[in-house]
Parts: C-alpha cells; structure tokens; sequence
C-alpha cells in the first residue's frame, strides 16, 4: 500500500504533509526503509508521513505529480523524515539565530515593564574562585546589561561552608527587590548542591533547578523550567515538526536535561524513549527516532550509522577534547558530525547550538519570574 500526500502550508510557512492527498513535485528519487522518496527544489524537510501496515516491498514507480513511500521493516510507527537529494546534508540549527530573535522579544518585554515602573533584576551567587566561574559571570553582566536587566553578584568565600551560601539564599528570597536567583556551579566540596539549589524560592529560581519547579514540567509547565531543557524544545521545534506521535529518543537521563526533555516531549504527545549508560544496542533505539536528543557527555556517541535518515538531531553534549595532532583542546558534543551530517536532516552543532539558546532561556526565565511579580 502506497500512502500519497499533499504538502499543507503552516503559520511558518513550513509545508506538512497529510495522509491520502497528492503532492505536486518538480524532481523525484526512490529511496528505501523509512526515507521519504522525493524532494522539491525548495528542500522540504519537514514532511511528515504515517506508515501504517503496508510490506516492505510497498514500491511502486513514481510520477512527477505523486509522492510515494516505501517503509521497510517496522511499519507500525509513525515517521517524521527529511526528503533530501542525493547531494544534500543536514540543515544546521543556529542556536545563536534563534537566541538573537528570544533576546529581541525580551528586550521589548523588559521595557514595557520598565514603563510600568516595574523591575527586572538577577542576582547570582557565586561561591567558586575558578577562573571560568568568573568570566562565565562577567558574560551574564554583559547580556543583562544589554537587556536592560540589573545583575547583582554575590561573592562569596570559595571554601564556604553550606550555612554561609545558604544564608546568602534566604537572604535574597526575602528581598523584594530581587525578582530572580541562581547560584552558580561548582560550589565547594562537601556542599550539598541538591540541599542548595532546594532552597531557592521557586518563583525567583530562574535556572529551574528547584525540585518544585522540575516537577512542574512533569504537567507541562514551562514557566521556570529547566534552561537547558527549554533551549532544547526551542531547537527542535524551530524544525518545524509535528511532536505528536513522533518517536524521540533522549540519550541521557538527568534531572536538569534528560529527564524534563522527555516528560515535555510527553506533554506534547510525542513517542518518547529514554535510554541511560546501562541500555542495551543503543543504536536499535536511535535508528528508529525521528528526532534524537544527546545528552551522554561522550564524544563522538552517536555516528551516522546509528541514525535514521532525515532523522532530527539536537547535541546536548559539551566534552573538551585535546587535538592529538596540535595539542590544542576544543568543545565538541556527543555527535560524530562527519558521519552524521550526510545523513541527519537537522542538527544543531556545538558549538552554537544547545549553549546559546540555553542562555537565551536563562534570560527569559529572569523575564518571566518578574512578570509574575505583582505591579
């Protein structure tokens, strides 16, 4: 059985694919096992097409004015796939793009708020004399003084002990004046990071990491939720695709990305799979995804073998590694991009994918924890 579909024009302007209606084509090529099998000049990348029940010999000729699909193997799920030519290779995600556009909204938001004599404040506990600590915190000053948002920094000793950094928390809970917190990682040894990121007031914890505020994304509540797991939705759903029944699959389960990932794809009624460093043929899993989260931390995890073409790929992962051959150290991700990039039909890159957007979305927390202040 051979499904036919017809491109249908969204909001965005991106074209999505329906079951059973035609779709007018300029060029043509035959792909196998899950591919979509033509494309458009204007590179459609985000059809979407349910397969359902039809045998892997479904494979029939292809006229200019019809789209047809071959599904090998499992072709019980619902596929969401890039139609690509032979030439192509994955679209990159710009984070820095899509971070630039958050930044201007926040701005103008931030502003109106100023107007009605309301502030936006961020005030950020440092507790850690580590150089990159530092510079990370005079970059934060920087963008929120772009923003027009005030930053306050708390220094405090870097072998402070809980009650000193707990104290400096409580403190800024009860201030009226500060509308948002974050306590910068690492603190020292023996300090409970778990006991510390507890006691931030849930409507001033801007990075999301207060146990109240994670498990408010298990309802779907993206108020003050995690950045790194809101920069990540951000990025998949600048692809365009249709979420509900499509398969993800989250490498990596922690609590501040893995896991409310998976439980907003949830909410958004996606097929989700969470796979952790105990899962058994990692790649049985990712070679069915439609779109693969990595979270895992390990260089060069997943390969081009291990994913389904067209598939969308978002890279979590940060890893210095040191260039054998110059000695110099770079940040990668989790992804092989050279065996990736032929073969994925997004990918966001790291550099400039995840990082920039989750600092876009530390911004818009700080945004949203003071419009809940009462004006």
């Amino acid at each position: 059985m051979i499904r036919k579909t017809i491109v249908d024009r969204r909001h965005d302007n991106r074209p999505r694919v329906g079951l059973g209606q035609r779709l007018s084509l300029t060029e043509h090529r035959l792909c196998h096992c899950s591919e979509i099998t033509v494309t458009q000049r204007n590179r459609i990348r985000d059809a979407r097409v349910l397969n359902r029940g039809h045998p892997s010999s479904a494979v029939s000729d292809v006229n200019c004015d019809e789209l047809k699909v071959c599904h090998a193997g499992d072709c019980s799920r619902t596929g969401i796939l890039a139609a690509m030519t032979a030439t192509d290779t994955a679209t990159l995600i710009d984070g820095r793009a899509l971070a630039s556009k958050v930044k201007e909204t926040l701005a103008a938001r931030i502003e109106e708020l100023r107007n009605e004599g309301r502030s936006v404040r961020l005030d950020v506990v440092l507790a850690d004399e580590n150089p990159a600590g530092s510079v990370y915190a005079r970059n934060q000053a920087k963008m929120c003084e772009e923003l027009g948002i005030e930053y306050r920094l708390h220094a405090v000793v870097s072998d402070a002990e809980f009650d000193v950094i707990a104290s400096t928390i409580q403190r800024l809970n009860q201030d009226d004046r500060v509308t948002a917190i974050m306590v910068q990682l690492p603190l020292p040894d023996g300090v409970d990071t778990h006991r510390i990121q507890s006691l931030i007031a849930v409507e001033k914890d801007v990075e999301g990491v207060n146990p109240a505020n994670i498990g408010g994304v298990l309802y779907g509540r993206r108020a003050l939720a995690p950045c790194t797991a809101l920069a990540t939705m951000r990025l998949i759903e600048s692809t365009g695709i249709e979420l509900a029944g499509a398969e993800v699959v989250c490498v990596g389960a922690s609590t501040i990305v893995g896991r409310p990932v998976a439980a907003l794809l949830m909410e958004a009624e996606a097929t989700v799979v969470s796979t952790n460093i105990h899962t058994h043929d990692l790649a049985s899993h990712t070679r069915r995804a439609d779109v693969v989260i990595s979270a895992a931390g390990v260089p060069g995890l997943l390969t081009g073998e291990m994913i389904r073409p067209g598939a969308i790929i978002i890279d979590v992962g940060i890893n210095r590694i040191t260039d054998p051959e110059t000695g110099k150290t770079r940040t990668v991700g989790d992804i092989d991009v050279e065996s990736v990039l032929p073969v994925a039909g997004y990918l966001s890159p790291v550099p400039g994918g995840v990082g920039p957007m989750t600092v876009a979305m530390l911004l818009r927390n700080t945004v949203a924890a003071a419009d809940e202040v009462p004006g």
